[in-house]
């Protein structure tokens, strides 16, 4: 990893950090980088606002939480043993949960900006792109007139 990757991650792993302990609406670029160790031009270095920092950070946890949910999916269809669909559906939000709730700071990171404007502006058409291939690998499973975005929203 180059320098710069390190500071742009950094920043984002104070980002969570100081929206977890502050709150998304309190949480300021001078805050996130006096964490990290940084000055507050950094940001503005890697990141085009505090907007930008905060919609990053969160596709990043985002992305990461699509690859186990997409792992966990692939390894429970691909389970050939006896298992029934409620055990592997088991397994499945098993995974979700122990992602979501392993890190306290990730989660509240997570459900803060889920529920700002943030998201809503920034974040909301995005992932959608970012689960297309959980949602490739899931669809064929419903019937053709449910909306697996929906129902995958739904399950978690």
């Amino acid at each position: 990893m180059n320098r710069g990757s390190e500071v742009r991650q950094a920043l984002m792993t104070s980002a969570i950090r100081v929206v977890a302990a502050q709150g998304i609406q309190n949480a300021t670029t001078k805050a996130v980088a006096t964490e990290a160790g940084f000055s507050e031009v950094y940001i503005y270095r890697f990141f085009e606002s505090k907007d930008d920092l905060f919609s990053r950070t969160f596709d990043a946890l985002d992305k990461e939480l699509m690859i186990l949910m997409l792992n966990s999916f692939k390894k429970a269809m691909s389970d050939e043993t006896k298992a029934s669909a409620k055990a592997k559906f088991k397994a499945i939000f098993h995974d979700f949960w122990v992602f979501t709730l392993g890190d306290k700071n990730k989660c509240y990171f997570f459900i803060q900006y889920y529920y700002s404007y943030f998201y809503s502006n920034h974040s909301e058409e995005a992932r959608k792109a970012i689960y297309q291939p959980l949602l490739d690998l899931i669809t064929p499973v419903f019937s053709t007139d449910a909306d697996p975005w929906v129902e995958l929203n739904h399950m978690y």
